[in-house]
C-alpha cells in the first residue's frame, strides 16, 4: 500500500509497526523530532518497517469520529474532503484549517462523540499503518483536502446542537478549583531523589516510598502530579490533603473529598498563610476557573508564537 499523496506535506511522527506508540519524542516543549514525507520515510512505512502518525498542526486538522451521529453530521454538513478509515471502524476527516485548539465533541446528552485534533496537541495514525487489533488504516475518499474555517467549524457544532465542553457538575468544578490556585504541587509532594525531564518531575514518592524509585511524577507547567502505585491524582489541594493525611494517596481524584475536608483544606491553608480567594457561590467557582484556563491558553499561545517557524526533517 502506498504512502498517501495528500500527506506529503504534512509533519509526521515515526510509530512503532502494529503501534500507536512514537519512536521519538514529538511535542515541541520536549524537543520532539517530526519527520516529512521524504523517500526514505515513505518507503520506511510502505515496507511495514514503521507505523506513522500525522500532525495534527500548522494548519492541519483532523475531525476523529467513531460515533454514527458525528460522522452522519460531517458527511451532511461538511465539505467532502480526503478520508481515511481507521482500523477500529471509524473515520478520519482531514481539512485544512486555521483552528488553534483541540476540540473535544459532546452530544447533547453530554456523550462524547469524537475529538477535533488539532493545534499540534495530538496526532493521527495515518494510513496504510497497521493498527494493534491486526487491521489496517485505509483511504476511503482519495481526493484533496478541503478547507474549513474556524467560523465554519463553530457553526457546524452549534447547529447540530453538539457541545465543545462537558458539563461539569459542583463537585468536579470544586475538584478543578484545585488547579486554580497559585501554588506549586511541589510546596506540599516533591518526589524524593527527583529527577527532571522537560516540565516534568519524578522519582519515589515523599510518603508511601517506591520500589522502583519512579512512582510519583509532577508536571510544573500543569501543576499536577501522579502516582503509579495507587493509580491516583490531582493538583496542589489533593496534594496537601495526602501530605496532612486527610485522605490517603489511593483516594486521590476527582470529587475525592466531602464537603467538610474540601472547607477544612481551605481554611488550613489559610492559616499558613497561602492566598485563598473568598467565594460567595457556586457560579463564582465556575468564572474563577475559566479565567484560569484564559490564562493558561494565553501562555500557550505565546509559546507558540516564541516556536513559530521551528520545524524538524529528517534530511
Amino acid at each position: 500500500m502506498r504512502f498517501p499523496w495528500q500527506l506529503e506535506d504534512c509533519e509526521l511522527i515515526l510509530l512503532r509497526y502494529g503501534s500507536k506508540r512514537p519512536v521519538h519524542k514529538w511535542q515541541d516543549h520536549t524537543g520532539g523530532k517530526r519527520f516529512r514525507a521524504t523517500s526514505e520515510t515513505k518507503k520506511l512505512i510502505e515496507t511495514g518497517q514503521f507505523n506513522y502518525a500525522v500532525y495534527c498542526g500548522n494548519g492541519l486538522i483532523v475531525i476523529d469520529a467513531d460515533e454514527p451521529v458525528l460522522r452522519k453530521a460531517i458527511e451532511k454538513d461538511l465539505p467532502e474532503t480526503f478520508t481515511v478509515k481507521t482500523g477500529s471502524g471509524g473515520r478520519h476527516y482531514y481539512f485544512h484549517s486555521d483552528l488553534e485548539r483541540k476540540v473535544i465533541l459532546y452530544n447533547r446528552d453530554g456523550n462524547h462523540i469524537g475529538e477535533i485534533q488539532a493545534g499540534g496537541q495530538a496526532y493521527v495514525v495515518g494510513p496504510p499503518s497497521k493498527h494493534p487489533n491486526g487491521n489496517f488504516y485505509e483511504v476511503i475518499n482519495d481526493i484533496e483536502i478541503a478547507d474549513l474555517s474556524k467560523e465554519e467549524i463553530e457553526a457546524w457544532i452549534q447547529s447540530n446542537g453538539f457541545r465543545d465542553k462537558k458539563r461539569q457538575t459542583k463537585r468536579e468544578i470544586e475538584r478543578n478549583f484545585s488547579n486554580t490556585l497559585d501554588i506549586p504541587v511541589t510546596d506540599f509532594l516533591h518526589p524524593d531523589n527527583a529527577r527532571y525531564r522537560g516540565s516534568e518531575v519524578y522519582g519515589s514518592h515523599p510518603i508511601h516510598g517506591s520500589t522502583t524509585g519512579m512512582n510519583f511524577w509532577v508536571n510544573t507547567v500543569k501543576n499536577t502530579w501522579y502516582c503509579f502505585r495507587c493509580e491516583s491524582g490531582g493538583g496542589p489541594i489533593e496534594a496537601f490533603a495526602v501530605a496532612e493525611r486527610i485522605i490517603d494517596c489511593s483516594e486521590a481524584g476527582p470529587s475525592c473529598f466531602t464537603k467538610e475536608q474540601f472547607k477544612e483544606i481551605l481554611s488550613m491553608l489559610k492559616e499558613r498563610g497561602y492566598d485563598i480567594p473568598e467565594f460567595s457561590s457556586f457560579e463564582d467557582k465556575a468564572k474563577r476557573e475559566f479565567n484560569y484556563l484564559v490564562k493558561k491558553l494565553n501562555f500557550e499561545l505565546s509559546k507558540r508564537r516564541k516556536r513559530k517557524g521551528r520545524f524538524w526533517s529528517d534530511k
